[in-house]
């Protein structure tokens, strides 16, 4: 946009004023948003009646410091991903010779890697298992020493928040960092528990017009953190093994029919609200029972 000076006609910019929003929180068309007849209608009548308030979906920027800790994490989590695709590479190598992988588990372990350098191979073949085995050490080190080194300053920065998620059954201190890393400033972000799990990829999108109601046919949604979800999902398995309410719930979606992929998803988002719930109050979890 342009101004105009009345005395001397001059014309120049005119700025316009920004603010970043949430795309999670800003208006956004039927089809990319939970979609019925009902929702619409009630959204469109909330908005005629009241200017649409832009200070309730504003993005929290991290300080310096939090900052800090969330590229850590997400150091910690390119090295085990670097570790993770090695041994993969190795696998797949030995797959293709015919060569016989020294664990009953599958499982890379020390003891694997000693093994393999100890097979009789032609000297290429020797070299290049070698050359893996040095990636996946060299992988293992440096993702050991960024966990030991976030888990200082997680426990240094977050000491009651670390003991509180550390309580929970399957919240060990993989989950519990990266999720505090994540997570900044929980109370102030995010009003309660459904907005968290929605961050956390463990809320469905509704999609469906007419007079359906009181069913939720959806899908999970695809706009969340990825750094936090599929440590939920691994925490979530022995959080149901652990947790009596949990593992009902779980085996009343199996009753249903639902996959276990499905069903675990269920228990990630009772994990995400009990998660809420007890960092909000300052509480440690409690052994939970159904009755």
């Amino acid at each position: 946009m342009f101004k105009i000076d009345e005395e001397t006609g001059e014309v120049f910019p005119d700025p316009l004023p920004i603010q970043v929003v949430s795309p999670l929180l800003a208006p956004q068309c039927a089809a990319r948003a939970n979609k019925n007849d009902k929702r619409d209608s009630m959204a469109l009548a909330n908005l005629a009646t009241k200017q649409f308030d832009l200070d309730s979906c504003t993005i929290a920027i991290p300080t310096i410091d939090e900052q800090d800790i969330k590229e850590l994490s997400r150091l910690r989590e390119l090295a085990a991903d670097s570790r993770r695709k090695s041994i993969q590479r190795l696998k797949s190598f030995m797959l293709k010779y015919g060569i016989n992988f020294p664990s009953e588990n599958g499982l890379y372990t020390k003891n694997v890697g000693e093994k393999l350098r100890n097979l009789q191979l032609n000297d290429l073949q020797h070299y290049i298992i070698c050359s893996y085995i040095d990636k996946i050490d060299a992988c293992t080190k440096e993702k050991d020493d960024i966990e030991k080194k976030l888990n200082e300053e997680i426990e240094k920065r977050y000491p009651t928040e670390k003991e509180i998620l550390t309580s929970i059954p399957g919240v060990a201190d993989v989950v519990s960092n990266t999720f505090l890393s994540e997570v900044f400033r929980l109370k102030e972000r995010f009003s309660d528990k459904d907005q968290l799990a929605q961050y956390c990829g463990a809320a469905p999108i509704i999609r469906e017009s007419g007079e359906k109601s009181g069913k939720v046919n959806g899908y999970l949604t695809s706009i969340c953190n990825v750094h936090i979800q599929p440590l939920l999902v691994q925490a979530a398995w022995t959080f149901m093994r652990k947790d009596e309410i949990a593992r009902s719930l779980y085996m009343r979606k199996i009753a249903k029919g639902k996959a276990s992929g499905t069903a675990i998803m269920s228990v990630v988002k009772k994990l995400v609200s009990l998660i809420y719930s007890l960092l909000k109050n300052n509480r440690k979890y409690e052994v939970r029972t159904s009755a």
